[in-house]
């Protein structure tokens, strides 16, 4: 008998994935409440936009093994068109969809999941950033979108909140690891001049 819920105990009798490639970028995210990590490695195909593989690596208990499996199936293969930023709400959903409901003292265990997840899309555009060549700063790495396109479309929209954008540009709308400089930019006295 599993000291774990059903649908818990079930995804944990998964067997393990393949690793994923060297090109891969790696993000890890640690609680401190129990003292276990998670490290997330996302590989992603630059031409097509999707994401090739993705794995996890963990030390925790099983809840926060099985939020990292269900991670991993829920996003491998997707689109970063398709993310639509990754909230926490989405993704948290998603899990307790998947899993059931986590106990309070246990939903933690899926948020170090879900941070590791972020920190390794934000190292991934961190990586597409340094590669790029333009003449403007790369804001949005998922779909290319430069800081002086983001000016232009949000003095064309007149843009106050970073939804304003949606109909203009795809920016901030894969990984999210974009959002909060797209809202400095919404923000930015620059604009209002």
């Amino acid at each position: 008998m599993s000291v774990y819920p059903k649908k818990i105990a079930n995804k944990l009798s998964r067997k393990t994935a393949d690793p994923v490639s060297d090109e891969a970028v790696c993000g890890r995210a640690a609680s401190f409440i129990c003292g276990c990590f998670a490290e997330a490695c996302i590989a992603v195909d630059g031409d097509a936009q999707v994401i090739e593989n993705i794995r996890f690596a963990t030390n925790g208990c099983g809840f926060m093994l099985a939020s990292s499996f269900v991670l991993e199936e829920m996003l491998a293969g997707s689109e970063l068109a398709a993310l639509k930023g990754l909230s926490d709400q989405h993704l948290v959903a998603e899990l307790e969809s998947e899993l059931g409901e986590f106990p309070d003292v246990r939903k933690q265990c899926a948020l170090v999941a879900i941070e590791a997840l972020r920190t390794a899309f934000g190292r991934l555009r961190k990586a597409r950033a340094a590669e790029f060549a333009g003449d403007s700063p790369l804001v949005c790495s998922c779909f290319g979108v430069s800081e002086d396109d983001l000016l232009a479309a949000i003095k064309t929209t007149q843009a106050s909140r970073f939804g304003d954008l949606e109909t203009v540009t795809r920016a901030g709308r894969g990984c999210g690891a974009c959002r909060m400089l797209i809202e400095e930019l919404i923000d930015s006295p620059k604009i209002q001049a």
